[in-house]
């Protein structure tokens, strides 16, 4: 980790709590800037805490795709089952080949690492030194507080990459990741995937008591409050299958966050899935357009509208799983089925230029003609998911009459058809779980929630050729022929980019443990390999 150990991000200009101005985005690091100048006054120190916000979605990287966590999110859903890729391009095709995070050479899997860990070495800084700072008191702690979750975030997301899965009611005593609480670069082993998630538990639990004793109430939504911080508490609680805390901490947020939702989430196509002033968004990236790194952001890499890298690789939705979404559920228009049909109404929105595919996805828009070409708003956090894992926890936990009414309001505002469910076991989870894939569908879950629930990766049955159905890929713009109605839509595309091989993986498999990248390796000799 001596490698990834980074000075402090610094948000240089003039930036107030109150919100951010144009300087926002200009960032140094402490190379330039004596620590004891940072941590001066409040003020500075927001400065610093800024640069973390700023890191989240950075666009000065040296590579494609390498945007922040904004790209991370499609990155894991790409390497799971939802997200479907089509056709071979330079950037995020071996994520879909499984095959980035099993190269410890890899440059995006060293990326991401490396983006972790310098959120929490800035975090560290920031916790290691707000306490004497001089200045207001309730502003300590809003800075603290947002600094604590945010080590607390990145060491959820890095122990569920590099560990095994947590088991509830286990010791857990699997290895992890190494845990730093300060920057000090000695060579440490991995501590056990219980010890780092009880270290989450510790900084998330005192996060949400400074961020509501503080008072401070944030200007933006890339800011973290209590509601967010509560958010982050009900995933990791979902993730250690602790379904009572789960269902209480979304059940603040649901109550707490001032988020409502909105029928029209998916019925309104200018600025669909790209708006922060979205009723249903808890926390997220504010895109700034003349401020964002050339196919470094999110949408670049999943909206058909506009110029962006999409539109040579659409991204489709899974077939088995489009059949799940009734006719009548407004989320259904959001994927084109029949998208290489010229004669098939409503039509997918796209580029003159770009690629059509069946089953591709129009539910990430930026209004046409904007001068906002390829960034938008990028939901981190959004009431719809803090609904799903509530209703998920409940039926968990046999509290199905529950479950069912928790989930309704969610249900009916995508299906004005839908009635109060009347599943109860195995049968309700499925359905909580199927909306959780579509209305979730390429914001950064799948993988994760295949990993914590222990279930295969499984894209779907082949073409039965045997019977005479075609295994050709269905070419851009040209009505497939001969398609076995049986098989998924995976690997149907271009030249079969992603391989058949790539079809599945048994829940038992290593594919579930990233390798560490060998820079850390070799850094640090006691940090022990994942096997391959």
């Amino acid at each position: 980790m001596k490698k990834y150990i980074f000075t402090l991000i610094m948000a240089a200009g003039t930036f107030a709590l109150s919100g951010c101005g144009s300087d926002f985005l200009e960032v140094r690091s402490t190379e330039d800037v004596d620590e004891s100048q940072i941590f001066n006054s409040v003020e500075n120190a927001m400065m610093a805490l800024n640069g973390i916000h700023r890191l989240m979605h950075e666009s000065d990287t040296s590579w494609y795709a390498q945007g922040g966590f904004q790209l991370f999110m499609l990155s894991t859903d790409l390497m799971a089952d939802d997200v479907v890729f089509t056709k071979e391009n330079a950037c995020l095709t071996w994520d879909a080949q499984l095959c980035m995070h099993n190269d410890p050479t890899n440059r995006d899997n060293e990326y991401y690492f490396s983006f972790f860990y310098r959120v929490i070495s800035n975090a560290n800084m920031i916790i290691n030194q707000i306490d004497d700072v001089e200045g207001d008191a309730a502003e300590r702690e809003y800075i603290k507080g947002q600094a604590l979750a945010y080590r607390a975030f990145a060491y959820f997301y890095l122990v569920q990459m590099y560990g095994k899965r947590y088991v509830a009611g286990e010791n857990n005593t699997q290895a992890g990741v190494i845990l730093r609480l300060d920057n000090s670069q000695d060579n440490r082993p991995r501590e056990t995937v219980e010890n780092v998630y009880a270290q989450i538990n510790e900084d998330i639990d005192e996060a949400i008591a400074l961020l509501e004793d503080c008072g401070i109430a944030r200007a933006s939504k890339i800011h973290i409050n209590a509601a967010v911080a509560k958010g982050i508490k009900a995933r990791v609680m979902l993730a250690q299958g602790n379904w009572s805390e789960a269902e209480a901490y979304a059940d603040d947020v649901i109550n707490e966050s001032g988020t409502s939702l909105d029928d029209n989430t998916y019925v309104t196509q200018d600025y669909r899935m790209s708006d922060a002033n979205s009723s249903e968004w808890i926390w997220c990236k504010v895109s700034q357009s003349d401020q964002e790194g050339t196919l470094r952001q999110y949408h670049a890499f999943i909206s058909n509208t506009e110029a962006s890298y999409n539109k040579n690789t659409p991204r489709c939705i899974y077939n088995k799983l489009y059949d799940k979404i009734t006719d009548t559920d407004t989320r259904k228009g959001v994927w084109f089925p029949n998208a290489q049909d010229v004669t098939v109404e409503p039509a997918p929105l796209y580029p003159s230029s770009g690629n059509v595919y069946n089953y591709m996805s129009n539910k990430f828009l930026l209004p046409p003609g904007s001068d906002n070409k390829t960034a938008g708003d990028v939901p981190y956090m959004r009431l719809p998911e803090m609904i799903l894992t509530k209703a998920e926890a409940q039926a968990r936990q046999g509290k199905y009459t529950e479950a069912a009414q928790t989930l309704y309001p969610l249900a009916h505002s995508r299906d004005a058809a839908y009635t109060l469910s009347t599943n109860t076991g195995d049968d309700l989870i499925e359905e909580i779980m199927v909306q959780r894939r579509v209305e979730l569908w390429a914001e950064g879950f799948r993988w994760f929630d295949l990993k914590r629930l222990n279930l295969d990766l499984d894209r779907g049955p082949a073409p039965r050729t045997e019977l005479g159905y075609s295994a050709d890929g269905w070419l851009s713009k040209v009505v497939p022929e001969n398609v076995d109605p049986e098989a998924s839509n995976y690997n149907m595309y271009d030249a079969k980019a992603i391989g058949e091989d790539n079809r599945f993986r048994s829940a038992d498999s290593n594919f579930w443990q990233w390798l560490f990248p060998n820079d850390e390796v070799l850094a640090n000799p006691l940090c022990e390999q994942n096997p391959d």
